[in-house]
């Protein structure tokens, strides 16, 4: 797989990770309405707690794949600037070599 590619699938993972984060939120929110109408709930306590730990998992994951995709395509730019200064050696180096050889020959 290419750089590209890598990047593509890290941003749909992204894409996934933040809609689960939406639906998490809207689950946490649900679930503080209810505790808050019935306080002594245990079980509700532990439904919030639970859903506050895979809350913040979520914002966990979401931070590594934005820092995943931002080095791939730091990876991606070093590469295309390698690329361009091998391009640029390749096409120069012959050219400044003939110019060499054409100052000799004329001394």
């Amino acid at each position: 797989m290419n750089i590209a590619d890598k990047i593509d699938v890290a941003r749909q993972q992204l894409e996934q990770i933040e809609i689960d984060l939406e639906k998490k939120f809207a689950e946490v929110k649900d679930a503080e309405k209810k505790l808050s109408e019935q306080p002594t709930n245990k079980e509700l306590m532990e439904q919030v707690a639970k859903l506050n730990d895979e809350d913040i998992k979520l914002q966990n994951a979401k931070h590594e794949k934005e820092e995943e995709i931002a080095s791939l395509e730091l990876w991606r730019d070093w590469m295309y600037r390698a690329i361009a200064v091998w391009h640029l050696y390749v096409e120069e180096a012959p050219a400044e070599e003939e110019n060499v050889e054409q100052g000799e020959a004329e001394h």
